[in-house]
């Protein structure tokens, strides 16, 4: 009695094994959408990821793991919102508890691999509505791309047969090895139905077969129900020239015969020995379902079984909401194009979020994307990193085209930078150059905004070259130690300062021979182009009559601590192959051809020693100017009165005292360059008072 009862206890626990293993309930993920993106949420409306996704890959209600993306990348989410795996760039493949990315790689729910070392190939086989899988693996470097079938366990099924595997909807698998030509079908435990020994092997099933055949209607579908209806077909296996047809059980139909294709071989065999044997057999169809089914069950307790020893969850604990707030702090730009790092820092510039948009601007920067470069510079401007705005400001004059917006509002900027000294050394002489290019190159609408700006520069130049030299007339002498260069700065402007607005000076040469140059701002008029910097060089050799001359000059630009002008005609067209005129930065010479003046001399030595007529002009349009421009009004006295710009009131005439003023451009609120944000006039400096002459 004892041992029957043992044996019903045995059996009982035998039968409740042999049982598939349900599935255990998966808590409910629903999918968000704001914006054109998408979030998850649980079923009690709990955010789970935040709505910032581009794409979520439809699931099922069996997968225990969600694809979703990422700015271009994919992440694998357990249905908690934690992350399982990065999957990057590639669409990974979601199946029932284990993902497969970038074509080889399979996981479970703890982002653990289930086949170390080896590149796999989920096979999904059917059986009934049931889903298994096989998989087909070769370790990794294996440059013969020769495949193993195996289980979720690592079993091998397929034995010695390394190839390929494609499984059809009957739930057989066909092996192929095209180099040791050999193809075969197998079963899911790796009985052979088709001999491997073919060179192709072919399958079709029934709907195929009645539309080869042209059959429309027959009395076999009644001996079928629907889904063995579904899965019913045939394979064709050639060999040389030499064409067998086997069902689906692995029953051979035909003798080997020469046809031209399987097709042919089909329909010469349809009517005669085909349908009859499906029409035989579908009355003991069960039999030839325990040949395909059968086994496909057993695969399917023993995946089931398998699968569920697999984690649910993810152990990771690190929730994908918490990276991606990570990533938008610590973007990694390397990893998008210069147009895409543009889109997505102009988005975040846009939306004042200058900080977060200066790595993705400067990615696009650095690869010579030019809209980026002002935004670029706005943003370091913006987030009180003063000297990089200042570089990038000076890339976008340096690299833009005056006719750009970009460069005129680079000019502006640069020139408050240099008024105030915010983020480089403060430079009225410089601070004008970029403000006259402002003026230039702006829209007319601001021509009036960079007049005022010009104005106050001026103005704080004038006071700021008058107090030293006020000082110097109330009784300061200068030092022994002089340089050569402060002994005649009274006959020179001040350093770097052309081409800015009109000079000239006189200058000799150890030879005796003495020059002048006189520079000039032509911005109206009917020259070509309508504005630009023309000198005009005078140079005496001495000798009497006709030891003189003078050439017209134009298109300035600087080039290794010199300005360059190039010789031009009457109208400031350059002439070809015409002369160049080389002044240094710091007026310490001036040079045409193979002869430099150096030393500097006042306009009264220069008149007492030039020539008094029969000088040739050399042609061009006379654009000197008699006298000095660079002399200042030191020395004249003034008094105050009311300032001509606030009428008094001390206020910012520009932006009304706010510091601030709405830029239609860029559609933002910019600091007011013309009171640098103090709200304070620029002429009166908010007293209200200006110095009246």
């Amino acid at each position: 009695m004892k041992k029957l009862l043992l044996f019903l206890v045995l059996c009982a626990t035998l039968s409740a094994v042999a049982q598939p293993s349900s599935n255990p309930k998966l808590p409910i993920v629903r999918v968000t959408q704001k914006d054109g993106k998408y979030g998850l949420s649980d079923n009690s409306g709990k955010c789970l990821v935040p709505n910032v996704l581009d794409h979520i890959k439809t699931y099922y209600k069996r997968e225990y793991m969600i694809t979703v993306k990422y700015n271009k990348e994919y992440f694998i989410v357990d249905r908690k919102g934690c992350i399982v795996a990065n999957a990057g760039r590639a669409l990974p493949m979601t199946f029932d508890q284990f993902v497969v990315i970038n074509r080889d790689l399979a996981i479970d729910c703890n982002g653990k691999e289930l086949f170390p070392g080896k590149s796999v190939s989920p096979i999904s086989l059917l059986s009934g509505e049931n889903r298994f899988y096989l998989f087909a693996n070769k370790p990794k470097g294996d440059k013969n791309s020769r495949y193993q079938l195996v289980t979720i366990n690592n079993e091998v099924v397929s034995g010695k047969l390394n190839g390929y595997y494609t499984p059809i909807s009957s739930g057989a698998i066909i092996f192929s090895n095209f180099q040791a030509s050999q193809c075969g079908v197998l079963n899911s435990l790796g009985d052979v139905l088709v001999p491997c020994k073919y060179s192709s092997v072919e399958s079709f099933n029934f709907n195929e077969l009645r539309y080869e055949c042209k059959l429309d209607k027959t009395k076999l579908p009644k001996l079928y129900d629907s889904h063995l209806f579904s899965t019913l077909g045939l394979f064709v296996a050639q060999r040389d020239s030499y064409y067998t047809i086997y069902d689906q059980s692995g029953s051979q139909l035909t003798q080997p015969k020469i046809y031209k294709n399987a097709t042919e071989a089909i329909k010469k065999n349809f009517k005669k020995s085909i349908l009859p044997h499906f029409m035989r057999r579908g009355y003991v169809m069960q039999s030839i379902q325990e040949k395909i089914n059968n086994p496909n069950r057993i695969r399917y307790e023993e995946y089931i079984a398998a699968a569920n020893r697999l984690p649910i969850y993810s152990s990771s604990g690190k929730s994908l909401s918490a990276h991606i707030a990570h990533l938008q702090e610590h973007p990694n730009v390397s990893d998008y194009t210069i147009t895409e790092c543009f889109e997505r820092g102009k988005e975040l510039y846009n939306s004042d979020k200058y900080q977060q948009a200066i790595p993705w601007l400067l990615r696009a920067a650095e690869g010579k994307h030019y809209p980026a470069y002002r935004c670029l510079a706005d943003s370091y401007n913006n987030s009180k990193q003063f000297q990089k705005a200042n570089s990038w400001y000076k890339r976008c004059v340096k690299e833009l085209t005056p006719s750009s917006n970009d460069y005129w509002f680079a000019c502006m900027i640069l020139g408050g930078m240099y008024k105030s000294g915010r983020g480089c050394e403060k430079n009225y002489d410089t601070s004008l150059y970029y403000l006259r290019l402002f003026h230039q190159n702006t829209t007319p609408t601001n021509k009036s905004t960079a007049s005022e700006m010009i104005a106050e520069v001026v103005a704080l130049k004038n006071k700021a070259t008058a107090r030293p030299q006020q000082s110097a007339s109330r009784g300061s002498s200068s030092t022994s130690s002089s340089s050569s260069s402060s002994k005649h700065s009274q006959y020179t402007p001040a350093p770097n300062t052309m081409p800015n607005g009109t000079k000239k000076v006189y200058y000799m040469n150890k030879a005796g021979h003495i020059a002048s140059i006189s520079t000039k701002y032509y911005e109206k008029g009917s020259l070509t182009p309508k504005a630009y910097w023309s000198g005009q060089l005078f140079v005496y050799k001495g000798g009497g009559a006709g030891t003189g001359y003078i050439r017209y000059y134009s298109r300035s630009y600087s080039q290794n601590g010199a300005w360059v002008f190039i010789e031009c005609d009457m109208y400031g067209r350059v002439m070809s192959n015409g002369r160049k005129l080389y002044v240094a930065n710091d007026w310490s010479y001036i040079k045409e051809g193979n002869e430099v003046f150096n030393i500097p001399i006042s306009k009264e030595k220069f008149d007492s020693l030039q020539p008094k007529g029969h000088i040739n002009t050399g042609g061009g349009y006379n654009n000197s100017n008699n006298g000095s421009s660079n002399s200042n009004d030191s020395g004249r006295s003034y008094v105050d009165g009311p300032c001509k710009y606030c009428g008094g009131g001390g206020g910012c005439s520009s932006c009304g005292g706010r510091g601030y003023k709405y830029n239609p451009y860029s559609g933002h609120n910019d600091t007011c360059p013309s009171c640098n944000g103090s709200g304070r006039c620029f002429n009166c400096r908010g007293t209200g008072k200006q110095a009246t002459y």
